[in-house]
């Protein structure tokens, strides 16, 4: 659906969803990369698939060697496309300040939300 209307075709059928929405005064652009936010082996699996790229956040870099590229090449390969053009965005949490205490705690606190106990 979002490619259907970034490229200017109606998209009122996706495989699960349906919409009515359209862009006033858009001019159809077929370029714009779509990148999907994933943390999840079965997000990071549909990225690969469908998008363009994927949006990782604050993980470490082993999870990134060990989990996110291998699952990526194997769904690009199951599909017949490799791993070029893919882009894989690791954004991480990052204060440039004098007050290093604040940006700890603000770090710490952003984090906390992820790692933290979820009761």
């Amino acid at each position: 659906m979002v490619r259907a209307l970034l490229s200017g075709r109606a998209a009122t059928e996706g495989t699960r969803w349906r919409s009515q929405f359209g862009f006033v005064g858009f001019a159809s652009r077929q370029d714009i990369p779509i990148y999907l936010a994933a943390l999840s082996r079965g997000m990071i699996r549909l990225a690969a698939e469908v998008a363009d790229g994927i949006v990782l956040w604050a993980c470490p870099s082993s999870y990134i060697c060990d989990v996110v590229l291998p699952e990526i090449a194997a769904v690009r390969w199951a599909t017949g496309r490799d791993m070029t053009g893919f882009d894989v965005v690791a954004a991480a949490p990052a204060a440039a300040t004098d007050d290093v205490p604040a940006a700890v705690s603000g770090i710490r606190e952003e984090l906390h939300r992820y790692f933290g106990p979820h009761f």
